[in-house]
């Protein structure tokens, strides 16, 4: 069935024409530039970018290489294409092929490398359709970073290695590091937070340095959860901090530039048990107490919550006591004591804290303790 297109399947140059030449033993490569074909597409279609330059002066031999950096990709290095051999004339190869998915991502960007040079920050953007379906379309036209020197790639064991260390949960001062035998040339990190879902950045770039060699390293002070750099989104589950976040910088590993942490509180009870007070009045000789601590020992501060103490009664939990505290900070702990002088000998009770799941936390599998009153 022959598919509608919603736009012109024409060849639409859209980067900036690039106004440098590759010299080579035989042969120079001159006005590199990219093509689109088609500048908007359907998901099933195939966006089909071209690379389009013009040869004189003998044949020349060109590769490419894709690199996606948005999302974070974080597998083997990506292969290297031999486009060819091109005689003296005008070309046009294809570079790349993308294959709109039915669920395509909010922005898909990469690094285009050719022999002399890389497209930097190509990206793709997903965008509603007439019918309510999606498409993707170009949203960046990318920045041409030319190499002054034609020369061979650099073998994997010579490249950098950035690792950030350090814990956002209590750190001040996080350090980048280079442990690579190659030299990281325009470093930066970046603070991200994750929000329904989605990782959301916030504020610039930091911790810039114009290059880290061998065994260097630099100290970046961002204070804890890197709150420095700014606040998180409300409803914030986790936050981290990456190095590198456009991936503009090949090393020998990169699954080590991120460093995460929950941003969430977490509501534990450390201590629970009943107690019998004796009573130095007339009347029953001891008064059951219940007595219990509550710790907050999540990164965040919790809001106001309840607690709830329940007997248990003919085989059902029966709620007898309770109260709302206004909020507890991280790492801080409140004790709670109180008379409970409707408890008999042997009874079960159970504590509950924070029963309706109003304070978002970190591990909710400790907010419930049991216990047995003792022999009155």
């Amino acid at each position: 069935m022959k598919r509608n297109l919603l736009v012109i399947v024409v060849s639409v140059i859209m980067l900036v024409t690039v106004p440098f030449s590759l010299l080579y033993a035989q042969g120079q490569v001159s006005d590199m530039r990219l093509r689109f074909t088609p500048e908007v597409a359907r998901v099933g279609e195939i966006m089909k970018i071209s690379a389009a330059f013009t040869v004189t002066g003998g044949d020349v031999n060109l590769s490419a290489t894709i690199e996606q950096t948005v999302p974070r990709y974080s597998g083997p290095p990506p292969p290297l294409i031999i486009l060819g051999t091109f005689n003296p004339g005008s070309h046009v190869v294809d570079v790349y092929r993308y294959d709109v998915p039915t669920n395509p991502p909010e922005r898909l960007c990469f690094n285009i490398q050719l022999t002399g040079g890389e497209f930097r920050n190509v990206c793709l953007k997903r965008v509603r359709a007439v019918d309510g379906g999606w498409n993707m379309q170009v949203a960046s036209s990318g920045q041409w970073v030319s190499s002054t020197v034609v020369s061979s790639p650099v073998p994997s064991t010579e490249k950098p290695d950035l690792r950030i260390v350090g814990n956002l949960a209590v750190d001040e001062v996080v350090r980048i590091e280079n442990i690579g035998r190659g030299t990281a040339y325009d470093v930066r990190a970046r603070k991200e937070c994750f929000v329904e879902g989605n990782w959301v950045r916030t504020g610039g770039d930091f911790g810039e340095t114009r290059s880290l060699g061998p065994g260097q390293s630099v100290p970046v002070k961002i204070g804890k959860l890197g709150r420095s750099l700014g606040q998180c989104p409300s409803g914030t589950s986790k936050v981290r901090v990456v190095v590198d976040p456009g991936n503009w910088i090949a090393e020998t590993n990169e699954n080590n530039n991120v460093l995460e942490a929950s941003t969430l509180s977490d509501l534990r009870i450390v201590r629970f048990v009943a107690t019998a007070r004796r009573n130095r009045r007339p009347g029953p000789m001891y008064t059951p107490q219940v007595k219990f601590t509550i710790s907050n020992t999540g990164v965040g501060d919790a809001g106001p919550f309840a607690w709830e103490i329940s007997i248990l009664s003919a085989g059902e939990w029966r709620s007898f006591m309770g109260e709302r505290i206004s909020g507890l900070a991280s790492g801080k702990q409140v004790t709670i004591e109180r008379d409970a002088p409707s408890l008999g000998s042997r009874q079960q009770i159970r504590l509950q804290i924070d029963p309706f799941n109003t304070v978002p936390e970190s591990n909710e599998a400790d907010n419930r303790r049991e216990a047995t009153v003792p022999q009155l």
